[in-house]
């Protein structure tokens, strides 16, 4: 089976096994940061998939860390038997898969904000509000800035790009100029 065969029959399967949205959107947070720690702690990874360990003190160690990120009862079951089916190196894309299901099921979706400064978090509700009712559906943003846009913002959900940067204003003057 290949690596997407295998996040999609997990992650399916997990969300599945969840009863409420609230539960849904509480494990796919949760796994996102376990996704999260295992490309920022490479050693962990190594650890926890070490042939040479036993399994009981790779399962204290995964305990641990689930201690420090108190995740969902069922995120906690779940990372076990990822961990004891050997599938930790499918985690980043089965936290993937996961998120899209979530949003499917929510009827949300993850937006990118990009602005030339950072917009200051007084006014992130205000965009979320914004930027929902211009989707047509709840939307998690996730801010960034580049400088090169010079000013305004881009917000990218998905495959669709709204743009009112400055650049792109210049561009679009530019453009009406020389035709």
């Amino acid at each position: 089976m290949t690596e997407s065969g295998i996040a999609r029959n997990y992650a399916s399967a997990f969300i599945e096994s969840l009863k409420s949205p609230d539960d849904i959107q509480k494990a796919g947070d949760d796994l996102d940061t376990f996704a999260a720690l295992l490309r920022e702690l490479p050693a962990l990874p190594r650890v926890l998939q070490h042939p040479g360990m036993g399994i009981e003190k790779r399962h204290q160690i995964l305990d641990e860390v689930m201690r420090r990120m108190s995740p969902h009862a069922m995120t906690r079951r779940f990372l076990t038997l990822v961990l004891d089916k050997g599938r930790l190196h499918a985690m980043k894309d089965i936290a993937k898969v996961f998120g899209q299901l979530r949003d499917q099921r929510l009827n949300t979706a993850s937006a990118d904000v990009i602005s030339a400064r950072p917009i200051p978090a007084a006014q992130h509700a205000a965009w979320e509000k914004a930027v929902s009712e211009k989707a047509g559906r709840t939307v998690r943003l996730k801010f960034s800035t580049d400088p090169a846009l010079m000013g305004g913002a881009l917000v990218r959900i998905g495959d669709v790009v709204y743009d009112g940067s400055i650049r792109k204003q210049i561009a679009r003057i530019r453009s009406a100029m020389l035709h």
